[in-house]
C-alpha cells in the first residue's frame, strides 16, 4: 500500500528530502572539515587576531559584507562542529541511518 495523496507525495518530494540532502551535506562539509582542520591545527593560532581573509579594509571596516573572524573563533568552531557531529553519530547513529534513507545528494560542499 502507498501513500498517494498529490499534498504529501509533494511534500515529501520537495520538502523531506532537499532537507535530508541539506542535512546530510552538512554532516559530510563537517566531516570533511575536521579533516582539513587537523592538518592546521600547528598553524591556527588560539588568539583574538583576526584572520586577513579580506573582510575588512585597511581601516578596519568591514570590506564585503563578511564579520571579521579570530583564530579564537575558528578554534572554537571546531569544537561546536565536532560536538554537532557527536549528534549525528549517537545511538549507534540511527539519525544518520534515518537521513541517508531519506536524503538523494548528501555530498560534502567542498
Amino acid at each position: 500500500m502507498y501513500i498517494e495523496q498529490p499534498e504529501l507525495v509533494k511534500f515529501s518530494n520537495e520538502k523531506v528530502r532537499i532537507c535530508a540532502d541539506s542535512i546530510l551535506q552538512s554532516y559530510n562539509t563537517m566531516k570533511q572539515f575536521i579533516e582539513h582542520y587537523e592538518t592546521l591545527i600547528e598553524t591556527m593560532p588560539n588568539t583574538d587576531e583576526q584572520i586577513a581573509d579580506g573582510s575588512h579594509s585597511a581601516m578596519g571596516q568591514f570590506a564585503d559584507g563578511r564579520k571579521p573572524i579570530t583564530g579564537a573563533q575558528v578554534n572554537q568552531f571546531k569544537i561546536d562542529v565536532e560536538n554537532l557531529i557527536s549528534v549525528f553519530e549517537m545511538l549507534d547513529g540511527e539519525m544518520k541511518k534515518r537521513i541517508l534513507n531519506i536524503a538523494v545528494n548528501g555530498q560534502a560542499r567542498f
